[in-house]
């Protein structure tokens, strides 16, 4: 498979007086993706039935953001007031073949079973015609407005709401069915800073979202998707951030994140999706950074994170261990600069085991992954950043569609970044 991807952005900040604040911004991405799996669709003690398929994606993405941010006093409160608007436009075509299996007698099926191997043996292969062809549009509106208001010079409060409008629109160029769906709805968010001193902080939050309902990536829009409401997210987290010397900073929180109408990938059928009702994720998540010398910086990073259905579905029993989901995540990095100009990084990603689907019955294995970079300053304007991932050529699988249909980890990688200011 292969992804060809451009990127565009560009932000303007203005000041409007000494307390206001104007900033705008926009990005325009264009993303053309295609890749092609065979994979096993079921399997026995000593044989392997395949199946496969091809799926292409053509998209552009259009978003614009612009805020307010005002910094003035009422009586003896202070505020930070915070008023913007954000819309976005995403035109996706997609399209899917299935694979062919030469059956050896001149004819061709959507299957093949061979035998059980550590390498497998493909008989010779082609392509169906297009199984699905389909142009959606998602078109999103939104408008916030949230005040932090400094009670006491120790005590702060936020409190906020956001209002979300989607559209989404879908041709399906198979069968000329055209389908459309709107879901709006207010989402609030409050939060509560307390400073018992300077160099620390304690803060609680909670905050709604939610997510209209569609196929993978808002790519398809039919019947099964037409009367689902849509999926809900209620965040809670309490945290810590303390800052004991200049140059050290330590974070650490507890969060419990609870969703509603939870769709997921259906674990035996590819590019179909079960529901499974409420689920609820526990976790804490701790993190430290600091500048060990002058040139010298570096961060590490803990999560625990433990996940469940919490009402009985067709698709799983309450009780049941959400999927990709490992317990255990950290993360280091650190970066030394040889020069004014020039810096390496080196970094460790690991990962413990998760389950691959609802059905909880194949594990991905855990993954340790080492990165690396290099940054350099042509000029004060003008940057150039070189990523190397998975340095060692580790294989590893990060996450998986079906309990038989099981992405792997990119093998090692190299992409270079410019930046430009004006």
């Amino acid at each position: 498979g292969f992804v060809d991807a451009h990127i565009a952005r560009a932000r303007i900040d203005h000041e409007l007086s000494d307390a206001l604040t104007l900033s705008v911004a926009g990005m325009f991405a264009n993303y053309d993706k295609l890749y092609a799996n065979v994979l096993p669709a079921s399997a026995t003690a000593t044989t392997v039935t395949l199946s496969g398929y091809e799926s292409g994606n053509k998209r552009n993405n259009w978003i614009g953001q612009a805020n307010l941010v005002w910094k003035g006093e009422t009586g003896s409160l202070r505020h930070t007031l915070l008023a913007g608007i954000e819309g976005g436009s995403q035109l996706s075509d997609a399209t899917r073949r299935n694979v062919l299996f030469d059956n050896g007698s001149g004819g061709t099926a959507t299957t093949a079973t061979v035998p059980l191997a550590q390498s497998l043996t493909l008989p010779a292969t082609s392509w169906t015609g297009l199984v699905t062809n389909g142009h959606t549009a998602v078109r999103s509106l939104s408008a916030y407005i949230q005040d932090q208001v400094e009670l006491a010079p120790f005590l702060q409060v936020i409190a906020g709401v956001r209002y979300d409008r989607f559209e989404i629109d879908a041709f399906n160029r198979l069968t000329s069915a055209a389908t459309t769906r709107q879901d709006s709805k207010w989402s609030p968010r409050f939060g509560l800073v307390l400073k018992p001193q300077e160099n620390l902080s304690l803060y609680a939050s909670y905050a709604r979202s939610f997510l209209p309902q569609s196929g993978d990536q808002f790519s398809t829009l039919d019947a099964a998707f037409q009367s689902l409401e849509p999926e809900s997210f209620r965040n809670l987290e309490l945290g810590v951030k303390w800052e004991p010397a200049p140059a050290l900073s330590l974070t650490a929180a507890a969060f419990q994140v609870d969703r509603t109408n939870t769709r997921i990938a259906d674990p035996v059928n590819p590019g179909f999706f079960v529901l499974t009702g409420a689920s609820r994720v526990k976790g804490l998540e701790a993190a430290v950074s600091g500048r060990i010398a002058p040139q010298w910086s570096a961060t590490l990073g803990y999560t625990y994170q433990e996940g469940e259905i919490r009402s009985a579905t067709s698709a799983a029993p309450a009780g049941r261990k959400l999927d990709k989901l490992p317990h255990h995540q950290v993360s280091a990095w650190t970066r030394y600069d040889v020069t004014d100009k020039l810096g390496l990084g080196l970094g460790v990603v690991h990962q413990s085991s998760q389950f691959a689907t609802i059905n909880n019955a194949v594990t991905l294995p855990g993954f340790t992954r080492v990165d690396a970079a290099v940054f350099y300053d042509v000029s004060e304007n003008f940057s150039l950043q070189l990523n190397v991932e998975n340095l060692t050529d580790t294989r590893y699988y990060p996450s998986a569609h079906t309990d038989n249909n099981i992405a792997t980890g990119e093998p090692i990688n190299a992409r270079i970044t410019a930046r430009m200011k004006f």
